[in-house]
């Protein structure tokens, strides 16, 4: 029997060691290969670039269907689940206020913010990247899809937030379906459903009085109760998509910035290539791109995308049945030897001069299911990373090395990546 025909055991170390497990099966099994595993069966998986272009262009590989993970969280009616003409409807709606010069208004808050809590770090104690850029980015999430609200308002969304998203400390609350016992707040399932109805709430209680007292102010909700009129949608369906950003529209963007922040200060000549550079006039530097591009290629924050068939297809010489599933994974594509020679080393010069790897580096996803956010985290990730070098001395926490870990459907480094303000 094969050793990745194991399906318990397979499932296990994909929660426990995600990376460690994909460099092993790259090393045994090459780019592409089926791998058992809970919830998925005897999916293909691959990092290959011939088949990531087959499968972008494929009509019958569907997005949407296997994310069963989440819809306990989501629901069946958000962007992330559906598919086909209702998932290229959907994101017409949700997507316009994403647009680059949309959200530069949000640059100098971003600015303000990372200072703020730049400042207010102590010396030489550690601290968490990965809460200090989490904690920045829900606070500009929360004025993208909320508009200008009260101080008090505010930090009633971003507490509600953080409760509901610190149910799930450990990712197995997640993906184990025999935790999902619902015994109100004695199960942290439990816990989990009643701390998602109180932010739910708060939410339709904002859709509702959007609809009443319109206002244009730039929001999401305002943008998107607007143009749902003509779609009718319901609360219901406008909640999933502004708890859906909500959720991951800070988390992921902070997990890569605490990933950059693990690479940049391992190597004073990278650093030292950062601080030459300064974040003006709205431009990203290009050397400070290319650091962030080559981190997310390293360490991917999603280290898989899930297709389902619709019907039976051949990808190059692999059969797929329908009802299969097919994974085309980051990590793999990321750490192609083909494509990025010695994968395993930080090599931001990858990304100079405008060096593009369409089929072999896709950190938000590819095609029609790009993730929606790319534009603003494009924009916010370089800012932040950005005003914190330029602000303030920093240095990795003695003895820290990053190592990744589960948070949600995301991979981050251990600790949230440990430093120390040195002044």
């Amino acid at each position: 029997m094969s050793a990745y025909s194991n399906k318990v055991g397979n499932g296990f170390r994909w929660l426990a060691n995600p990376y460690g497990f994909l460099d092993e099966a790259l090393a045994q099994k090459g780019l592409t290969f089926r791998m058992a595993l809970p919830g998925f069966g005897k999916a293909l998986m691959t990092g290959d670039p011939r088949l990531i272009q087959e499968i972008i262009v494929s009509q019958h590989l569907v997005g949407g269907k296997g994310i069963s993970v989440l819809r306990p969280i989501l629901g069946d009616e958000s962007l992330i689940m559906l598919h086909g003409p209702a998932h290229q409807s959907r994101r017409r709606l949700v997507s316009g206020p994403f647009r680059r010069h949309d959200t530069a208004r949000y640059d100098e808050c971003a600015v303000a913010l990372t200072q703020e809590f730049v400042r207010k770090l102590p010396l030489d104690q550690p601290f968490s990247i990965y809460e200090l850029a989490r904690t920045v980015s829900l606070q500009i999430i929360i004025r993208l899809l909320f508009g200008e609200k009260s101080p008090a308002e505010a930090r009633t969304i971003q507490a509600l937030t953080e409760v509901f998203l610190s149910t799930f400390c450990s990712p197995l609350i997640l993906f184990l379906k025999p935790l999902h016992l619902n015994l109100g707040r004695f199960t942290p399932w439990g816990r989990a459903i009643l701390n998602r109805e109180r932010l739910v709430r708060y939410i339709a209680a904002q859709i509702e009085w959007q609809r009443q007292s319109p206002c244009e102010d730039g929001s999401i909700l305002a943008h998107i109760v607007q143009k749902s009129e003509a779609e009718t949608l319901s609360v219901e369906q406008i909640c999933a998509e502004l708890l859906a950003l909500l959720i991951f529209g800070h988390e992921t963007g902070a997990a890569a910035i605490a990933w950059a922040f693990a690479h940049i200060y391992q190597r004073p000549d990278v650093l030292a290539g950062i601080k030459q550079e300064a974040f003006s006039g709205g431009e990203v530097q290009p050397y400070l791109e290319a650091c962030i591009n080559e981190s997310m290629r390293l360490c991917p924050v999603v280290v898989q995308l899930i297709r389902v068939a619709e019907k039976d297809l051949v990808l190059a010489n692999h059969a797929i049945k329908t009802g299969e599933t097919v994974i085309p994974c980051t990590y793999l594509a990321h750490h192609n030897p083909d494509v990025f020679p010695r994968p395993e080393r930080f090599v931001p010069e990858r990304f100079m001069n405008g060096a593009r790897y369409p089929y072999s580096f896709f950190p938000f996803g590819f095609g029609a299911r790009t993730c929606i956010g790319k534009p603003f985290m494009l924009r916010q990730m370089p800012l932040i990373v950005s005003t914190i070098i330029q602000s303030t001395e920093l240095a990795l926490a003695p003895g820290y090395e990053p190592r990744p870990v589960r948070q949600m459907v995301l991979i981050v480094p251990k600790g949230g990546t440990l430093m120390v303000r040195r002044g």
